[in-house]
């Protein structure tokens, strides 16, 4: 399990950065409230250790992580009839200087399929073999977990933020680029606190 050195300034290393929107934590990852929130129910599933991809965790781990994604996919399937997953799993440390968060992270979204918003030249994937693509470049993975369909390809062909982007015009709303506030909005704050409490009753 590859595993690189955590820093000061990673807001996922830190745990004031996490503590406040911690909804749930397992063996090797926690699971948060995003920090603005496309739709309520929009959490992220963020590694322990500073990782720069799932693609770096040996496939004892993606097991107990799929099986606890799935868990938690049936309790918030109750705000939409769909949720997905996504990453961009970075092969490399971000040097160019522009703001982002290299600690691997999981969207997990309820929100309707977003297959034909994929580049073209998407491939067919397996949660189990993101090992194998981050050692190719670095990847983007997306899974309609109901559905069962996934797919991978190089991150180089889709934008930053382009699951926060689309995402937020299928729901209707003009505001997803987290960047622009670092600050927890009220929304986060508030589904943290109620899907903190349907998860502490139902994966008992």
């Amino acid at each position: 399990m590859k595993k690189h050195k955590s820093s000061p300034s990673c807001p996922f290393c830190s745990n004031y950065g996490i503590s406040h929107r911690m909804i749930h934590e397992g063996e090797d990852v926690y699971v948060v409230s995003d920090l603005h929130p496309i739709i309520f129910g929009h959490l992220l599933i963020v590694t322990k250790k500073h990782h720069l991809s799932f693609g770096e965790l040996e496939l004892k781990s993606l097991r107990k992580i799929r099986d606890m994604i799935i868990r938690i996919a049936k309790i918030i399937y109750c705000f939409k009839t769909n949720v997905i997953v996504f990453e961009r799993g970075n092969k490399n440390q971000n040097t160019s200087g522009i703001l982002s968060v290299d600690h691997a992270h999981l969207h997990l979204i309820p929100v309707s399929s977003m297959v034909s918003e994929l580049p073209r030249k998407k491939r067919v994937a397996h949660f189990f073999e993101l090992p194998n693509y981050v050692k190719f470049s670095s990847y983007y993975f997306y899974w309609d977990i109901f559905d069962n369909l996934a797919y991978w390809g190089d991150a180089n062909d889709i934008e930053s933020q382009f699951i926060r982007r689309v995402s937020a015009s299928k729901v209707g709303k003009n505001e997803w680029d987290w960047k622009r506030s670092l600050s927890i909005d009220s929304q986060a704050a508030e589904q943290s606190q109620i899907i903190k409490q349907i998860l502490k009753r139902r994966l008992k």
